[in-house]
C-alpha cells in the first residue's frame, strides 16, 4: 500500500548560517536587502565556482543546484558564475569533499558526509537516531550542529553555507519483498563508507555492502547486493527499482543536504558575494525541500506503473527495527565508539 511521504516538507525550515568561529546570522532575507546586495555587487570582480553533486541530472537536488547557480549570479550583480556538475562528474563523494578541503574544487553538495571526517557527526547516519521531521529540523538548528559545522570548517577548511536541503526519509529496494524485520537477516544492502550504515545493517542482522552510489545499479543488476536504501526519489531517479523491483517504505533515517564551499575560496570573495552566495544557497535549498513531497508521491506512481511492489513495513516491524538499532546506538554511544559519550542523549532531548 502506497503511503504518502515527507511530512518533513512542510518545514522547510532553513538554517541559520555560522562561519568558522563566527556568529549565526537570519535565513530570511528581505527584498530590499537582496537590491542593496546586487546593487553593491556589481562592481566585484568576476569569479567562477564549481560545485559537485552526485545524484543524477534529473534528480531535484541538481535542479536546484542549477537554480543555486542563476540566484547566486543575480543576486551579486553578476560577478558571480557557479558551474555546476552533477552526477558524480568530479568523484564520488568523499573525493570531492577531500578536493573541497585541498581548494582543488571549489564546492560540493551532497548529504551525510561530514561524518566521514569528523568523529561526532558520524551518529547521524545511525538509523533510528531522529524520531520524525521536526525533530530532525531541531537537530539541524540547534547549536549543537552548529558547533560541528564550525568544528568541520576548523578541521577540513570546508565551510557549510546552507544544511536546509531537507530530503525524504529513506526507504528500501529490494530483490525480493520485505514483510518482517528479519527479512534483512542475511540480506546483502548497499551501505556508504559511513559507519552508522555499517553498524545499522549489522544490527538488524544484514550484511553491510559498501557500493559507491553510482555503481549501485550494477551491483544489484549483477547480485553483488540484495537491497539498498535511499530517499524514494533518488531510488526512482537512479532507476534502482529496475534491478530491485520490491519498494519498501521504513521511514529508516532522515538527513539534508549541506551546501559546502572552499573557506578560504569563499573568505576571498567580497562579503556581497558572500551574502549572495549563502542566500542563493538558502533559497535553492527551501525551494528543494517544497518539491521533495510531490517528487516523492510522482516517483512512488511512476515506479508502481512500472512494475515495482510498494508496500509499507507494518508498524510493529519497523519497531522491531528500531529496537534493534537503537540498542546498537546506545552501546555504541556508552563506547564512545565512533562519537563522544553523551552524543545520543543530547540528540534525543532535542526532541521534547
Amino acid at each position: 500500500m502506497k503511503k504518502k511521504l515527507c511530512v518533513l516538507m512542510g518545514l522547510a525550515l532553513a538554517l541559520s548560517v555560522t562561519a568558522c568561529g563566527g556568529n549565526s546570522s537570519s535565513t530570511e532575507t528581505t527584498e530590499k536587502s537582496a537590491e542593496t546586495t546586487t546593487a553593491a555587487a556589481s562592481d566585484d570582480k568576476a569569479v567562477t565556482l564549481k560545485v559537485g553533486g552526485i545524484q543524477t541530472t534529473e534528480d531535484p537536488s541538481t535542479q536546484a543546484l542549477y537554480m543555486l547557480a542563476e540566484k547566486a549570479g543575480e543576486l551579486s550583480g553578476g560577478s558571480l558564475t557557479v558551474e555546476v556538475y552533477p552526477a558524480s562528474q568530479l568523484g564520488n563523494a568523499t573525493a570531492q569533499i577531500e578536493a573541497v578541503s585541498m581548494g582543488s574544487q571549489d564546492m560540493f553538495v551532497d548529504a551525510g558526509w561530514m561524518g566521514t571526517f569528523l568523529k561526532d557527526k558520524s551518529i547521524d547516519s545511525m538509523w533510528f537516531t531522529f524520531d520524525g521531521a521536526e525533530h530532525y529540523a531541531a537537530y539541524i538548528n540547534s547549536d549543537l550542529n552548529k558547533k560541528m559545522e564550525d568544528e568541520f570548517c576548523d578541521l577540513k577548511g570546508v565551510k557549510i553555507i546552507a544544511s536546509n536541503w531537507y530530503r525524504a526519509p529513506r526507504s528500501f529496494v529490494t530483490k525480493t519483498q520485505v514483510t518482517t524485520a528479519d527479512d534483512f537477516i542475511g540480506m546483502k544492502i548497499r551501505v556508504p563508507d559511513l559507519p552508522g550504515y555499517l553498524e545499522s545493517v549489522d544490527a538488524l542482522g544484514g550484511k553491510a555492502t559498501q557500493v559507491a552510489w553510482s555503481e549501485t545499479y550494477l551491483a544489484l543488476q549483477q547480485g553483488v547486493v540484495d537491497a539498498a536504501e535511499g530517499p524514494l526519489d533518488n531510488l526512482y531517479s537512479m532507476n534502482f527499482y529496475e534491478a530491485a523491483p520490491y519498494i519498501t517504505i521504513t521511514e529508516h533515517n532522515r538527513d539534508s543536504m549541506q551546501v559546502m564551499i572552499n573557506n578560504k575560496i569563499y573568505e576571498g570573495l567580497s562579503e556581497n558575494q558572500q551574502n549572495a552566495l549563502t542566500q542563493a544557497a538558502l533559497e535553492a535549498g527551501d525551494w528543494y525541500t517544497e518539491q521533495i513531497s510531490q517528487a516523492c508521491d510522482d516517483a512512488l506512481a511512476a515506479m508502481e506503473e512500472k512494475g515495482a511492489t510498494i508496500t509499507t513495513l507494518p508498524d510493529d516491524q519497523v519497531d522491531v527495527m528500531r529496537e534493534k538499532i537503537q540498542a546498537r546506538t546506545a552501546e555504541l554511544d556508552a563506547a564512545g565508539t565512533y562519537w563522544s559519550t553523551g552524543m545520543y542523549e543530547q540528540i534525543e532531548a532535542l526532541a521534547k
